[in-house]
């Protein structure tokens, strides 16, 4: 027997479609702030020795913190693609809504 409650599933995305351009504007920031903190890391720095790019950074963990970031802010522009198709397929007015 079917509750009227909907479930956890239903309720997240009706809050997400809701709040979908809010969501895409957070996403849309943090992937910016990880990619530009991506380009500081490979910013030259006289004072640091050099490291294995060849040259001397401003982050000692280059290129690796660098590619870290980077795929921090691949995860940010994914969450955007994410949401959009997790409002598309099950969001109301949806054929995917089941209700």
């Amino acid at each position: 027997m079917a509750s009227a409650r909907p479930s956890w599933f239903e309720r997240v995305v009706a809050w997400s479609g809701r709040h979908r351009k809010g969501l895409e504007a957070l996403a849309v920031i943090g992937a910016l702030v990880w990619g530009i903190a991506a380009g500081v890391t490979l910013i030259p720095d006289p004072g640091q020795r050099p490291g294995p790019l060849g040259w001397s950074t401003t982050c000692p963990f280059a290129p690796w913190s660098t590619l870290v970031l980077l795929g921090f802010a691949g995860a940010c522009l994914a969450a955007i693609l994410g949401l959009r198709r997790l409002v598309r397929r099950f969001g109301p007015g949806s054929p995917g809504a089941g209700g």
